[in-house]
């Protein structure tokens, strides 16, 4: 905008324009031992960069931390849901083909589906036998249970496992922790 007022302005914006004008023109001139130059400043001053560069380290250095316990959390969500997909996945087989399931950990990474056709509690030839790695799905967990195996059985109800219900826990390289409960009725849920 040129320094001289437009009429159809306010005398607000023209007092705002003449402003700017003076500034701009102050910025523009440096004084050098009593010699007044005028020189157009463009771009930024090493000093400048160094400080925006500085500040954007530290909100940098700030967020990632919470990115990396972001990350973990998805991680043991998802070992969690696949631990919880199974199961879900066992008992609508289990009713589905009338047999039963058995649900055991292997190790603390590893988690057998086995379809029990005889109700033995061993894996017999012709039996499907299903092992699930956590560490495939999400690296870093692992996963606890807390009572015996146990059977799914035709009708969807819990055979065998503890008496008040069984619990799954999957846990992260945090120590952080997420529970997956059978009921006795068969009911899985996600804790």
């Amino acid at each position: 905008m040129s320094p001289r007022c437009v009429h159809s302005l306010s005398s607000f914006s023209c007092l705002v324009c003449r402003l700017s004008v003076s500034a701009t023109h102050f910025l523009c001139k440096r004084t050098y031992q009593g010699q007044r130059r005028s020189f157009h400043r463009s771009g930024f001053t090493l000093v400048e960069m160094v400080v925006a560069l500085a500040i954007g380290g530290i909100m940098t250095a700030m967020a990632v931390p919470s990115f990396s316990d972001m990350r973990e959390g998805y991680r043991l969500r998802a070992a969690t849901y696949e631990v919880f997909a199974a199961l879900q996945r066992a008992r609508s087989d289990a009713v589905k083909k009338n047999s039963n399931y058995q649900f055991s950990l292997v190790n603390q990474t590893t988690f057998r589906i086995h379809d029990d056709t005889d109700n033995d509690g061993t894996v017999d030839a012709g039996e499907t036998v299903v092992d699930r790695h956590v560490t495939d799905v999400a690296s870093g967990t692992q996963v606890y249970f807390w009572s015996p195996p146990f059977n799914f059985t035709p009708d969807g109800t819990i055979a065998g496992g503890g008496t008040g219900g069984n619990w799954v826990g999957i846990v992260n390289s945090q120590w952080q922790w997420k529970w997956v409960q059978i009921s006795r009725t068969g009911r899985i849920t996600v804790f």
